[in-house]
């Protein structure tokens, strides 16, 4: 069982006799042993009441065994209800919010520490952690400008540091709210550009590429760039199809960090395009660089050369299932829809890639190509479920349920259990529910279990 722990995984002793509380309370914490910890708390603070480190590691106990015992909050997300893998991440490590009632005796204890030793980061940031947990957002956004007007940025790892605290409202569910604690934290960090560029990962990952390209051109517009948002903020512009964007920060990028990564981008942009002289472009790059150091771009670079002279749908088919980056093999998508414009594969290939990075839109005018194909049964069965994928992602209900109806009885388990979850969900949402409880316990009765065995088993609860 996972251990939760909050302030004196922070601290700093600077004397025998602090490092002897939290390391002897941390003990018993860990034990479980939650009376002895008290005790051995209590007669500290029967001779010196005010301590500080006896009073936190108290405000410890109460959370740890309040944690302990209280149930875990199970959340139902995309991720886990997504078609591209069997995992259940979020499931199986479920988090815990803190109580009200524990956040006020923990609170109580942190503050009157703070009243008797303002200068204790160490409990400042247990309470921001603590707040976060608690899902306090007013509270937490008020000691966050306390630590951030306190502490000094001796690293320049500040900003990243504090958003940790907005990750624990998504860890809980809370998207919307983190995002918001996110641009309060900008707002502190007016001209960082790395911090807007995480905003614009955590709104890319989360399938809003408007907002992601309006933070990472907020990101771009700032003067000073580090070298972390160059790369990340260059390949989210790829993945989205921005590869002009992308182009322009990474010859920024190589300039001022003398690199050659705008060199490869450009021949893999010119690939992309079937411009004649990009064999020449990713020979050169694969000549003059260090392989080790470009390993990705080196590897795929002399893939390409060997394709040179002919490059076919089965050359593409083979190429895509291999390890190449999303941000690169998006091109390699953009070179098969022009080149193969008569063949099934790239358009279902390439609304595969929009809908695993939750551009639905953009996946579905390539799967809508597909209904012009000549599909074989392997094929179809596969678009079937895609498209109808991105049809429910979309909110297309019944057009969706026309794509999952022909796999309810697919061969393939894990194809038919995810058509039955989808049409029962979509039951849900237009509220027929004794119908899509049909569905579920149908799922959850199945012998083969995949993670929608225990998605149908989760609803059924509810």
């Amino acid at each position: 069982m996972r251990l939760y722990t909050l302030a004196f995984l922070l601290i700093s002793a600077r004397l025998f006799s602090q490092q002897q509380i939290v390391s002897a309370t941390t003990q018993f914490i860990v034990d479980k042993k939650y009376e002895e910890a008290n005790h051995y708390l209590d007669s500290i603070l029967k001779k010196d009441k005010k301590n500080v480190d006896a009073l936190m590691m108290k405000g410890n106990v109460i959370l740890n065994r309040d944690l302990e015992n209280s149930p875990s909050l199970t959340l139902l997300t995309k991720e886990d209800e997504s078609i591209f893998n069997n995992k259940l991440e979020y499931i199986e490590h479920p988090v815990k919010v803190v109580s009200d009632t524990t956040l006020s005796q923990v609170e109580s204890l942190w503050l009157q520490c703070l009243k008797t030793d303002s200068t204790r980061l160490d409990i400042l940031k247990g309470l921001c952690t603590l707040y976060g947990m608690a899902l306090e957002k007013e509270k937490l956004e008020a000691e966050i400008k306390k630590l951030v007007q306190q502490e000094k940025d001796v690293d320049g790892g500040q900003a990243y540091r504090t958003a940790e605290y907005a990750r624990k409202f998504k860890e809980r569910g809370k998207f919307e709210e983190a995002m918001e604690l996110y641009h309060f934290i900008a707002q502190l960090y007016p001209h960082l550009a790395g911090i807007r560029c995480d905003i614009a990962s955590e709104y890319f990952y989360h399938g809003d590429i408007k907002m992601a390209l309006q933070w990472l051109d907020s990101a771009f517009a700032q003067k000073d760039i580090d070298e972390t948002t160059y790369l990340n903020g260059a390949f989210i512009y790829s993945t989205v199809g921005y590869f002009d964007n992308a182009q322009k920060a990474l010859d920024q990028y190589s300039k001022k960090f003398d690199r050659k990564m705008n060199q490869f981008y450009n021949g893999l942009h010119q690939f992309a395009d079937a411009t004649k002289g990009w064999p020449e472009v990713l020979n050169y790059f694969s000549e003059m660089v260090d392989s080790n150091a470009y390993y990705t771009e080196v590897k795929l670079a002399k893939t390409l050369l060997q394709l040179k002279d002919s490059f076919s749908v089965q050359d593409y088919a083979a190429l895509i299932r291999t390890d190449i980056p999303d941000y690169y093999k998006v091109l390699i998508h953009q070179r098969a829809v022009k080149q193969f414009r008569h063949s099934c594969e790239p358009f279902l290939q390439y609304g595969v890639f929009e809908s695993f990075i939750k551009n639905y839109p953009a996946a579905l005018q390539f799967f809508e190509e597909g209904e012009h194909c000549n599909m074989d049964s392997s094929q179809l069965a596969y678009w079937q479920l895609n498209y109808g994928f991105a049809l429910y992602r979309s909110g297309q209900y019944k057009s969706s349920l026309l794509m999952f109806q022909p796999l309810l009885h697919a061969g393939n388990k894990f194809m038919a259990q995810a058509a039955e979850y989808f049409t029962a969900k979509i039951l849900l949402e237009l509220k027929q529910n004794d119908l899509a409880k049909t569905y579920l316990e149908n799922i959850s009765k199945s012998d083969t279990e995949t993670k929608y065995v225990t998605l149908a088993n989760y609803l059924l609860k509810e």
